[in-house]
């Protein structure tokens, strides 16, 4: 695993949270699913539903789940009302392949619309990103991407996604979370995955 750039952590920090969203550095599993503790302190939270997380994490997050007895749904795409599962819960988990620093955006691949819709549905959407996994700019990400578009021919989603949903009025009026999350949450993971 490549080392984590500490400037550019910072970097990718201030930008994410000029636009509304939080971070949380989280140096272990366990510290970052007490993150998603405190997310939760103070919110009525009835389903929480998560795509594909890494091993690591997936075990405390489930651990917690059933000590707070908070429902908590993997995607089963083969489920015929997976859309329905995304809908009706209040918090979508996800994992972003990697984060632009200079423009405080993770970048979430999916092959399957399905686990694109756990950041984009719910009201609250929380990531975990590897903190080595954050690069300087655009022009570092244009390998990247390409590589993935190699990787998955077919089906290859690439979203970028900078704090909660936004949109503007006529009078440029900004309102948060209209057409999508309202809250936006990453948990940098700084640790051997």
């Amino acid at each position: 695993m490549t080392q984590s750039n500490p400037a550019n952590l910072q970097l990718f920090q201030k930008q994410y949270e000029k636009l509304a969203g939080k971070v949380y550095l989280a140096n272990n599993a366990k510290q970052a699913v007490q993150f998603i503790d405190a997310i939760f302190a103070g919110a009525k939270i009835t389903k929480v539903v998560t795509a594909p997380l890494p091993e690591d994490i997936s075990r405390q997050l489930e651990k917690f789940f059933q000590k707070t007895n908070i429902p908590a749904v993997e995607l089963d795409l083969k489920n015929p009302d997976i859309q329905n599962q995304i809908s009706k819960a209040e918090v979508g988990i996800s994992a972003a392949e990697f984060a632009i620093a200079a423009m405080g955006a993770m970048v979430e691949v999916t092959t399957e619309d399905s686990y694109r819709l756990v950041s984009s549905l719910p009201r609250v959407h929380i990531a975990f990103l590897k903190a080595s996994e954050i690069i300087d700019d655009l022009d570092d990400a244009a390998p990247r991407l390409r590589n993935i578009y190699n990787r998955h021919k077919s089906n290859c989603n690439i979203t970028f996604i900078s704090g909660p949903s936004r949109t503007a009025d006529i009078e440029m009026k900004l309102f948060l979370g209209v057409h999508g999350p309202q809250e936006s949450h990453v948990i940098i993971c700084d640790w051997q995955q």
